[in-house]
């Protein structure tokens, strides 16, 4: 796929500018980071009825395609987006050649995908290619890329970074490093990320690193948690309510 720019002339003033663009890198976030149009306020899915650019246009319907897993559709939609150089549709199209969606995998295409993405600061991309780097034992790069992610406040960056210190061999005598984690969680948790936010009430629950015990704070989590889909949390939330305390 050629870098080349090609100029929307369909832009309009509103979404050319930095406010516009900020405001639909958020719409964008808010759709991948839950995978649906549900949790879009009234506002922002008028926000996106109002868009007129043909590259954003695209964009949406690629992802309600992918959200319905009509994968080959969504597919030509993020290629016919890519054309006029759309930043988040080049990330879409890395994930689709990573997973083999409605295209045969290929890793190498991927991977140059994502780095094209992440040239326009897609910080989605940051952190799948930093996964990628983690899997393959390339720890200097991934860690750079989740920090650069962490950057532009991507939640499962701070997740999957804490997720990497808290491997760490000397983690239990390591007091520097499990303040990082804490710290990577919470952030994490306030961008209310179900995983973290579960992970967080084990943290309360069980007394972990820096924290000290707090059940009624665990069982908090765990609700919030659980009121965003995380299934540990319903394990764990189920667990005290057998018990019937503090619940």
């Amino acid at each position: 796929m050629s870098d080349q720019k090609i100029t929307n002339q369909n832009n309009t003033t509103c979404q050319n500018s930095t406010a516009g663009q900020n405001k639909i890198y958020q719409i964008i976030a808010k759709i991948l980071r839950y995978n649906c149009f549900g949790k879009l306020s009234s506002d922002e899915l008028h926000y996106i009825s109002c868009i007129k650019a043909c590259d954003f246009v695209l964009l949406f319907k690629g992802l309600k395609e992918k959200i319905a897993k009509n994968y080959d559709k969504a597919f030509k939609l993020y290629y016919d987006s890519e054309s006029f150089n759309n930043p988040f549709a080049t990330h879409e199209l890395a994930v689709c050649y990573e997973k083999g969606r409605g295209v045969k995998k290929d890793i190498d295409m991927a991977i140059r995908l994502y780095k094209k993405a992440i040239r326009y600061e897609v910080y989605f991309s940051m952190t799948n290619l930093a996964n990628y780097y983690l899997l393959n034992n390339d720890v200097e790069k991934a860690i750079l890329l989740y920090q650069r992610a962490i950057y532009h406040d991507d939640v499962n960056a701070m997740y999957n970074l804490a997720m990497y210190y808290k491997k760490s061999k000397d983690i239990k005598e390591n007091k520097d490093m499990q303040s990082i984690i804490i710290e990577l969680i919470k952030k994490a948790t306030t961008g209310d990320l179900p995983i973290a936010t579960y992970e967080l009430g084990s943290y309360y629950e069980l007394g972990f690193y820096n924290i000290k015990q707090d059940i009624n704070q665990a069982i908090k989590l765990y609700q919030h948690a659980v009121n965003l889909g995380d299934p540990s949390a319903m394990n764990a939330l189920a667990l005290w309510y057998e018990t019937g305390q503090y619940v």
